[in-house]
């Protein structure tokens, strides 16, 4: 997202007026408003888990919420999968595509699509698989217990 930043607005207006350019790269319109998304993100996160350092009781239910919104996440990111790979193909005239090499590129993309969603969803299962480990270990008894006694000291 800051690469996306450093893109002149000029260049984003003209790349957005291309009717062939896939609907995703479009994002770049939004580039501020998403990386100031993605920066208070981060910016929970930090304090989710300087919180579990201290122990305090709020972060821990902040840490589970996190952890199973982004395996969610994960998920529903699945879903630009598809319009990624129709997007690269439709950047291609459909003259092109009706050749030989046109149809054997698009078998390949077919093949990139397919082997992109499996693979995607295998890291979707394992990260949801991780998370939702952490999450239970989160709200066993003896992780509670850790986080509704007081604290001493200063950490």
């Amino acid at each position: 997202m800051a690469l996306a930043l450093l893109v002149p607005d000029r260049v984003v207006a003209g790349l957005a007026e291309l009717p062939e350019l896939p609907g995703l790269t479009r994002s770049l319109e939004h580039r501020h408003a998403l990386s100031l998304a993605t920066l208070l993100l981060a910016l929970l996160f930090l304090a989710a888990a300087s919180g579990l350092l201290r122990r305090h009781e709020w972060a821990r239910w902040t840490f589970i919420v996190l952890l199973l919104a982004s395996a969610a996440a994960n998920f529903a990111g699945l879903t630009l999968i598809g319009p990624f790979f129709d997007g690269i193909v439709a950047f291609y005239p459909a003259q092109l595509l009706d050749t030989p090499d046109g149809r054997q590129f698009v078998a390949q993309m077919h093949f990139n699509r397919q082997a992109t969603l499996v693979t995607s969803l295998a890291g979707a299962l394992a990260l949801a698989g991780l998370h939702g480990w952490i999450a239970w270990k989160l709200c066993t008894a003896a992780v509670r217990a850790e986080f509704a006694r007081p604290v001493t000291g200063t950490r």
